[in-house]
Formats: C-alpha cells, structure tokens, sequence
C-alpha cells in the first residue's frame, strides 16, 4: 500500500544518528489485517506523515523477511507491555537504536480513552527533546532483560511420566465433540496431534475429520486455512499458509489419511510454486483473485520437502528432489545459507535457526527414502554449522548478530526452531554420531523445569524427549 511516508531500509538506520532523529520501526505482515488497516488508514494520514517525515527515520519491515528483527523486538514489546504484540507492531528507538516505547495497531486520533498515534508521535518527540537520558536509561534496562537467563531454576529430571502429563493436559483443552483444543479461534496445533499419535490415536482422527468435514478444508480448490472463527471449523480464515499445509499433509501421511495427503500436496504444488520452490500464503479474501506472497523462505520450503519426501511415491519424490536442489542453488550460496528471498532476487539476509533446523530435517527425510549420501554429508555439515553459530551450553539463539536473542522452546504458529534443532540432532546421532547426543541432552535439560511442568506448550520438544528418553 501506498502513504507519503519517506521509508528508508534497514541499512539506512544510521542516518538516524546522523541527522540525530528518532527511529520508527514499523513491523508488518502483508496479509494481516490489522497491518493493512494500519498502512491505509493511520499511516496514509497526511498530518501522521507530515510529522514522521520531519522527526523520524521510518523503517518498515516484513515479519517474515526479517523474522530476527521481529523476535527481538516482539521480547521487547512482551517486556515493555506485559503481554505478546499483535502486528503491526510499532517500535521508537533512539538514534542509537534504544527502545523507548512500542505499540500495537492503533487509529489517528484518540478514542475511547486509548491514545491515537498522532497523541503518541508527539508524546515521544517531546520525551525525546526533554528528557532523553530517562529514556535511554529506561530502554538500556530492557536491553539488558532481553537475554537475561533465569538462574535460580533448577534441572528437574525428565521420565517416561511426561507422556501422562501430556495425556492430562491434552484431554483438559480437547473438544471431544467437533476436535481440536480450545475455543475459538481454532487452530490445527499439528505438533500436538503429531505427539498425540502415539498415545491417544482418537484425539487426532477427531480432530483431523472435524477439519475435513467444515470449511477449514476447502473441497472446491483443496488446501487447509489457516484457522477456523469457531470451533466447528466450519468459518475458516482467508488465508492459506504453506506451513500449515506442508504440516499437515504430514500429520495426515502419519495418521494414515494418505489420499487427503496427497491432495493437500497436489494442492501446494499446483497453486503456491514456481519453478520447484514455494510461496509462503495464499489470501482468498477476493475469492475470484486470490493475492499470493511470492515469497520463498528457507523453512517453510523444507517443510513441503519433508513431505514430498514423506509420501514415498516416486511422483513426490521426484518433486522433492528438484525443490531441494533449487532450494540449495538459489539460497545455499558459497556454502552460506541465506533465510528467503523474492522470485528473481539475490537474497541478503542470512538463514535463522528454523532455516537450519527445517533443511536438515528434509535432507535427513531424502537420506532415508532414496539413500543418497550427498544429503547425510550436507546435513552434517549444515549441523556442525548450526551449533558453531547458535548453540551455547543447550540454549540456543535464534539468530547471531545485532538481533542475537535466545529462541524459546514454545510451539506457535509452528514447531519451534529448538525443537526441529533437537530431531535434527537425534537423526543425525542416529545415523553419524553419537557424540551428537550431548548438545540434545544438555539442550533437554535445561528446559527440563519447564517440559515438566507444562509439556503441551513445547509439543514437538516433549515429543523430542519422549524418542530420546525410549533410544
């Protein structure tokens, strides 16, 4: 969408310190909702221009593009705000990049006694100029809380009776009548359905034919949404994402749904690729012009490769094996791997712990179907890689750099990066060494408090430990 705002790039952020000006740090996402109301409404506005074109370096980011500027500063806002930020997400950071305030969506004016973002934009410029050191001392707090490592928990030991926590706690959420876990909105949580395979089967297929049955599953053009308004999952979102079906075409090959699997996958192949590589969304907001997010991101790439794979059927395969060497040529480049990039386009911005952890869980996927040591030797590889620059002592960071932050074990819109790290590691311990082991036991322990304590927040790492613990 187009506004009169000067947007600068990221790397023009020092002219900031040149022209001493506040940083306006606009974190967006191109189909969420609230980030379009946000750009054509409050950031269109042309006193709202006018005032961050004469006070403001303004920088706009996409969420998936630059996923470690958007962690680092979705902790900031947890920290600032005591809760998680809904996109857009609005950052104002000294011409030293020091965090002074943040806010979510918000309108021009003020209403209903919530400030607008023309009361906010001015409320800062005065701070700035007339009380800068409250500020700075403010923000350097919240810097040093970022990576801050709670040292008083203690390792509590993991045991097989994790597996009965996860039972207890899964049949507390889950709706027995329609599946799923919750309220609305509904989500498919597959890393929870995937742990819950193995103990309780008819949790999973309820779930699985309450999605197939309502208009979560489109029957007309195929594909799962993204989330469904109730909890019938009959009112289903706009948005098809490709790692929600490349998950579920998983689950669904697991749980033995093979046909509805091979038509999910039929689906990403014919609708969200080009050239064997895929895009991230697909929005059906105008059902007769769909918009797609020609976006080619590392890992979620590898997630539909890990399926293709998956299925063993030598028409997946083959498709497989050609988006894993487009995969490699366009974003493996002198052996460095890079996070994503546009069709056409050299990518910058290198690859995150999720890119690591994704593309060796489907190089590991095509060792096992074809058995071609190239992809054990480049899993390895991209292993030793992983832990040189992410790993320490069983925490592991996200991404290394200005936005260097310790990644969480938490499951959300997908498995997390830790968790995908540690499957990873047992497959390569399995296979080349066990040395391996030690960096998955240490990462295990650490998070032990915890996995104890609440296993189905971090499904796929429970899951993780439940194979480490039975090896």
């Amino acid at each position: 969408m187009s506004n009169s705002i000067n947007w600068y790039k990221w790397s023009d952020i020092n002219l900031a310190k040149q022209e001493n000006k506040i940083i306006f740090l606009y974190i967006g996402y191109e189909s969420s909702a609230l980030s379009n109301i946000m750009e054509s409404e409050t950031l269109s506005n042309e006193k709202i221009s006018n005032i961050l074109n004469d006070n403001f370096i303004s920088i706009k980011i996409d969420r998936d593009e630059r996923s470690d500027i958007y962690r680092y500063y979705q902790k900031v806002y947890k920290l600032m705000n005591a809760k998680d930020g809904v996109l857009p997400i609005s950052v104002f950071l000294t011409p030293s990049m020091k965090p002074i305030f943040t806010s979510s969506y918000l309108t021009v004016e003020d209403s209903e006694g919530i400030m607008g973002f023309e009361t906010m934009l001015n409320l800062i410029i005065d701070r700035f100029n007339n009380d800068i050191e409250m500020l700075e001392e403010k923000a350097s707090e919240i810097e040093e809380s970022i990576n801050r490592v709670d040292s008083k928990i203690e390792a509590t030991r993991l045991d097989i009776s994790i597996s009965d926590l996860v039972l207890s706690q899964a049949r507390e959420l889950f709706d027995t009548q329609n599946g799923g876990f919750g309220e609305a909105p509904k989500f498919p949580n597959i890393s929870l359905l995937e742990l819950l395979l193995d103990m309780d089967k008819s949790m999973v297929t309820t779930t699985i034919d309450g999605m197939l049955r309502g208009g979560f599953y489109d029957k007309d053009s195929g594909g799962f949404y993204r989330y469904s308004n109730d909890k019938m999952w009959i009112k289903a979102s706009d948005e098809k994402s490709l790692y929600d079906n490349a998950l579920i075409s998983h689950l669904l090959l697991k749980a033995n749904y093979r046909e509805k699997a091979y038509e999910t996958l039929d689906f990403i192949l014919d609708n969200m690729s080009s050239n064997n590589l895929f895009f991230t969304l697909i929005n059906n907001e105008d059902k007769s012009n769909p918009k797609i997010e020609k976006k080619i991101i590392v890992s979620q790439n590898a997630m539909v490769i890990k399926s293709l794979f998956a299925t063993k059927e030598d028409k997946y395969v083959r498709e497989a094996k050609e988006s894993l060497k487009a995969l490699l040529k366009i974003l493996m480049i002198d052996g460095k791997l890079y996070h994503s990039t546009n069709i056409e386009e050299k990518p910058t911005v290198e690859g995150f712990l999720d890119d690591y952890g994704y593309l060796g869980e489907a190089l590991i996927a095509g060792y096992r179907v074809i058995n071609d040591e190239v992809y054990l030797i480049e899993a390895t590889r991209l292993l030793n890689s992983a832990i040189k620059r992410y790993y320490n002592h069983g925490l592991w960071k996200f991404a290394d750099g200005d936005f260097s932050s310790i990644d969480t074990i938490y499951d959300t819109n997908y498995p997390s990066a830790v968790a995908t790290m540690t499957s990873f590691i047992l497959s390569i311990s399995s296979l080349v060494d066990n040395e391996y082991l030690k960096f998955a036991h240490r990462t295990f322990e650490i998070h032990s408090y915890n996995l104890m304590r609440q296993p189905i927040s971090s499904p796929k790492l429970t899951n993780m430990v439940i194979k480490y613990l039975k090896r």
